[in-house]
């Protein structure tokens, strides 16, 4: 299936491949409407959430979820794929149609976009520094500075100078520091295997370390493999306990030795270790 055909000479090349984008949008042919590119279930991750495979138009089919689709068209869509879904060509092939298409897409009055790809822009442009000058402001930013930041800084320059460069030079090297380590993660816990993250593989990584981090820890604490339907609720009700400041734990004194089915919890106080109540289980009553 193709979505899309380019053709990239020169010195460029390597810049096209990299970023998706053409150097000159004369030299690329896209097919008329948006690209439909196939997935299978087994492309997505255990991370996938339940909605995603309707969105792709998928249907029942055998026990097993078929015919799904991505379509270009929706911005939302493509996310959620770029989050979840393990097959990394797939996410290839998505990732560089979809920047593509953006890239190349037309703007004007009748495509109900609020932007003009044409020579529309320029003069726009020179309207408003005409603009700028009859109000004696520098240029367009300073204009829309004073009309909507009196308030705040008062130039773009000093809020880059005492704010946002600050900012940066905090934050990037922690931005490195978290690329170093989500680099290692995958490489360990995904299919990199000594390769680094590519573009189209950051929202994926970034997604699975969450729900690995997150999802997956709770749910090996709310679903043990082993035990019966009162203990798991039990378990539950000591997760809910802990919102509370609260610890619940068996009550050896409440135990009964010819009902297994039945749980008598006791619940602590965790700041003064007080027992301040106690909690029956007994599911399965007659």
């Amino acid at each position: 299936m193709v979505f899309a055909a380019s053709s990239v000479t020169g010195p460029l090349a390597l810049r096209s491949r990299l970023t998706g984008r053409a150097h000159d949008p004369s030299d690329l042919k896209v097919m008329t409407g948006a690209a439909n590119i196939p997935v299978a279930e087994s492309d997505l991750a255990p991370s996938t959430p339940s909605w995603l495979p309707s969105a792709l138009g998928g249907r029942v089919s055998g026990g097993h979820v078929a015919d799904m689709r991505i379509s270009l068209s929706s911005d939302s869509v493509v996310r959620a794929v770029l989050k979840h879904c393990s097959t990394r060509q797939v996410r290839h092939v998505v990732w560089h149609g979809w920047v593509q298409r953006s890239s190349l897409r037309s703007f004007g009055g009748a495509t109900g976009q609020h932007a003009s790809n044409d020579g529309r822009i320029q003069n726009i442009r020179r309207a408003r520094h005409r603009l700028a000058n009859l109000l004696g402001c520098k240029d367009w930013l300073e204009v829309v500075w004073r009309g909507t930041h009196c308030c705040s800084s008062p130039s773009a320059e000093a809020l880059i100078q005492n704010y946002l460069e600050p900012l940066r030079t905090t934050l990037r090297p922690m931005g490195k520091q978290e690329l170093q380590l989500l680099n290692e993660w995958a490489s360990s816990n995904l299919e990199f295997r000594g390769s680094k993250l590519d573009p189209w593989d950051m929202d994926y990584a970034i997604e699975q370390h969450n729900y690995a981090a997150t999802h997956t820890q709770f749910q090996a604490q709310l679903l043990p493999t082993g035990g019966t339907l009162v203990s798991y609720i039990g378990s539950l009700l000591g997760e809910l306990a802990n919102l509370f400041q609260f610890r619940v734990s068996p009550d050896p004194a409440g135990l009964d030795p010819g009902r297994d089915d039945v749980l008598r919890l006791r619940i602590e106080d965790c700041l003064s270790n007080s027992v301040v109540g106690h909690v029956i289980l007994d599911l399965f009553s007659r």
